[in-house]
């Protein structure tokens, strides 16, 4: 009868290792956001990266694969702890990607606003030979394309 009552709590804390199975890619993905990161993506792969870090987020929060508790006949798994890793892990990486996001973001600005100064120097002073003429249509067609 013991062993029976033991083996029954031993497949129930399994089941609960099958719980956290889908989040479990959370704890290892720091290396691969990197890898990911570094191959410059989008703002739409970042953006579908970042949702499925909060996707995850989100069950953990309402519980819907790891509850803070899960009572079995002889003992109690507390599984805040471990709740609260996954947590922490899908912040820290949603946190990367935003982090990349910005970095992105002020590039693309100091760029804009650098070709934005070049091209107003130009058209600041009149062209005072062809060759610069030339130059001036040459970078404000540069400059829409």
């Amino acid at each position: 009868m013991v062993r029976h009552i033991v083996r029954r709590n031993l497949q129930d804390a399994s089941a609960l290792l099958e719980l956290y199975a889908p989040y479990e890619f959370l704890l290892r993905e720091e290396r691969d956001l990197r890898d990911f990161l570094s191959t410059k993506p989008t703002l739409e792969d970042c953006t579908k990266t970042i949702e499925q870090y909060r996707a995850a987020r989100d069950d953990i929060q309402a519980g819907l694969g790891a509850p803070d508790e899960l009572p079995l006949d002889l003992i109690l798994v507390e599984c805040g702890s471990m709740n609260r890793s996954l947590l922490g892990a899908a912040d820290a990486l949603i946190g990367m990607v935003l982090e990349y996001v910005e970095e992105w973001c002020v590039s693309a600005y100091q760029d804009i606003s650098r070709r934005y100064g070049a091209l107003t120097s130009r058209l600041l002073h009149p062209p005072g030979s062809s060759i610069d003429l030339v130059r001036g249509e040459t970078s404000l067609e540069a400059a829409i394309s």
